[in-house]
């Protein structure tokens, strides 16, 4: 006992104390996300903060180095930057690649949630009617906003499959092209959480997957509980897009491609996000190179948050993506053309 305390107090003093205190922590709390990378709170901060921590990892070795650092304090830090530069590259390397088709049939898709309490809908039915879409999903669709739909729209959908619900729950694809419903994925309340169904392009087949994932509200609500409604949240999710992952891959022969799309709740920098990359491409970061903030949407202050996206798996590529700003909901509407070769 003696001779480990001598040996830590002779590593603190050579490498000063300030500095060996703050590369002890350094390395506890690197080691901690690395080792937790799956739990929404870790994992989120070592993506979200990663160049950060590298670049804080080397300015504490240069510091240890620089003052003559115990070896035993160097050496854990070079490993720590090892096995972050290591995890950091594996992840790279396990995220699909854009797929781009030179020439095919085009389609463009919107995803909305319209946001079940909206009271100006005309705001909304605008942002449609410009941009006409192939291809619309919904989220939040409730019985009042499914009758607005079918007497506003300029360009009426001939296929459509509506799943209105009051409150939060309700699903809706209005498509051009011929469609049939496939699957709905419920939550343990028995409501619909993601609207699977068939589309027909030019005897393409294309599963179309809109979902509405568990919502992290009541964390925002709740910030005195922030940690305990945030992470049932999240779980929930993992469930959720898990069960989504697994028909699509029992049933991936079946389709020449798959769009996965809607309100998925998510944060890019969130571990199930990390996941989903490794067998979706993110048809706005294809083309943006970023992923698209669009919640929430304030006339005080910019959207912050990427929650909705149009994810893509198969034979399908996207040419471009935009967030269409403006609309009367929370959220704005995220819109990509598309390329079937």
């Amino acid at each position: 006992m003696k001779s480990k305390a001598n040996n830590t107090e002779v590593v603190t003093k050579r490498a000063g104390k300030p500095t060996a205190i703050f590369a002890i922590l350094y390395i506890a709390a690197v080691s901690t996300m690395l080792i937790g990378r799956n739990h929404f709170l870790f994992g989120s901060a070592l993506i979200f903060a990663r160049w950060f921590i590298l670049l804080s990892g080397f300015m504490v070795l240069h510091s240890l180095l620089k003052k003559g650092g115990g070896r035993k304090l160097v050496v854990g830090v070079i490993l720590v930057l090892i096995l972050l530069t290591t995890e950091s590259a594996w992840v790279g390397l396990n995220q699909t690649s854009p797929q781009q088709h030179d020439d095919g049939k085009q389609i463009t898709m919107m995803s909305y949630n319209l946001f079940f309490l909206n009271k100006d809908p005309r705001s909304i039915m605008a942002i449609i009617n410009k941009e006409r879409p192939n291809l619309l999903v919904v989220q939040e669709l409730t019985p009042s906003w499914q009758a607005y739909l079918r007497n506003s729209l300029v360009k009426p959908y001939r296929f459509r499959r509506e799943i209105a619900l009051t409150g939060t729950h309700g699903l809706g694809v209005y498509s051009h092209f011929p469609i049939k419903d496939v699957k709905t994925i419920e939550n343990s309340s028995g409501l619909p959480v993601a609207q699977m169904v068939e589309i027909t392009i030019r005897s393409r087949r294309i599963l179309v997957v809109n979902s509405h994932l568990a919502s992290p509200a009541a964390a925002v609500e709740n910030p005195e509980k922030f940690y305990h409604y945030y992470n049932a949240s999240y779980q929930q999710r993992r469930i959720q897009l898990t069960q989504i992952n697994e028909f699509v891959a029992a049933n991936l022969d079946r389709f020449d491609a798959v769009l996965l799309s809607g309100d998925l709740n998510t944060l890019p920098y969130e571990p199930i996000f990390r996941d989903l990359q490794t067998k979706w491409r993110n048809a706005l970061h294809s083309v943006r190179g970023r992923s698209a903030l669009n919640f929430p949407n304030s006339s005080r202050v910019p959207p912050i948050f990427t929650l909705d996206y149009i994810l893509m798996r198969g034979s399908i590529s996207a040419i471009d993506g935009r967030v269409i700003r403006g609309g009367s909901s929370d959220h704005q509407a995220i819109l990509a053309n598309l390329r079937l070769p």
